[in-house]
This record gives C-alpha cells, sequence and structure tokens, in this order.
C-alpha cells in the first residue's frame, strides 16, 4: 500500500542523505517579522538542501553563481522551515529575538510544521503545494532531480476523531 511505499521511500532517501552538520549557519539569513526569513548565500542554500533537505521557495530572479539547476536567490524559509532550522542548529536565531521553537508558532503552522518534521526526520524532501490545492509536495530525492511522489494535506480538526467533512472536502480537489 501507500504506507509501505513512503516507508521504502523514506529508507531510500536517509540512506542517500549527506552527513549533517553541526555548525549553525551565522548572518546569512535575513530574519523577517511574520518569522520567515530569506536565505542570500549560495552556499548555505546548497547546505540546507543537500544535507538537511530543507529547500525553501525561490523568489528571487539573481541566479546563483555555479548553480546548474537555475535556481534564484534569495530562497525564502517559512516559519516551519526557520523552526526546524533554527532547533537542529542549522541556523542561529534572528539576533536580538527568542530563540525560534514550535511554540511560538501559531496553530496552523504549528501543525505543518509537526507533519514537515516528522517527514523530513524519515529522508523525504519537503516543499509546498500551494501551486496544487495542497500543503505539501513530498518527494523521495532532490526536486531538482525528481517528480513529488505523494501530495501531502494536513487535516487540522480540533478533536481526536477524524474530520469526515474535512476529509471530503480534501478528497474532492
Amino acid at each position: 500500500g501507500a504506507g509501505h511505499g513512503l516507508a521504502h521511500m523514506a529508507t531510500e532517501a536517509a540512506s542517500a542523505a549527506a552527513p549533517r552538520s553541526t555548525e549553525p549557519d551565522t548572518d546569512i539569513v535575513q530574519w523577517n517579522d511574520d518569522g520567515t526569513a530569506l536565505v542570500w548565500d549560495t552556499s548555505a542554500v546548497r547546505r540546507l538542501r543537500s544535507e538537511h533537505r530543507v529547500c525553501g521557495h525561490t523568489v528571487g530572479w539573481t541566479k546563483m553563481t555555479s548553480n546548474k539547476h537555475g535556481s534564484a536567490l534569495p530562497v525564502l524559509l517559512r516559519d516551519f522551515e526557520v523552526v526546524l532550522c533554527v532547533e537542529r542548529g542549522w541556523l542561529a536565531s534572528a539576533p536580538g529575538t527568542p530563540r525560534a521553537c514550535a511554540d511560538s508558532l501559531d496553530a496552523s503552522s504549528k501543525t505543518l510544521y509537526y507533519a514537515f518534521r516528522s517527514l523530513n526526520d524519515q529522508g523525504f524532501y519537503v516543499t509546498t503545494g500551494a501551486d496544487f490545492g495542497s500543503d505539501f509536495l513530498v518527494y523521495a530525492n532532490d526536486p531538482v532531480r525528481c517528480h513529488a511522489s505523494y501530495m501531502l494535506s494536513v487535516v487540522r480538526c480540533s478533536t481526536s476523531s477524524i474530520c469526515s467533512g474535512r476529509v471530503q472536502e480534501r478528497a474532492r480537489m
């Protein structure tokens, strides 16, 4: 089934992942008031992507030097990507602000964060799925090398039971 496919792909992706760096990057990020961050440093973008499977979203038009994939700077990290990077020590917190953590996120972003973190921990690359009507696109390898294997919509319910209306609503998309 689909669950087995995810587990198999996660095993492959995790085994192919590069060793994780332990030193956080500093002075490479422009911190925004909304909890997002812009990364302007080419080597930091490559490191976040190759070592930690954090892709962000390119929002600029200036071509990155020596980038055969055509990605552009800056790369926007969404609030839940920032929290993961800071909690794991891959990026330093914004100067003069409390350390980013899951508790600093609003309820919607916190739910996305836990889904994102779980998929990242399983070895997947995860990007936004907004253009396709989902929260995330899930990849077994770097998105520049393959297509997404899954589209993931995070269902937010106020109870522990599944909200059938929300599931039906998303299934019809």
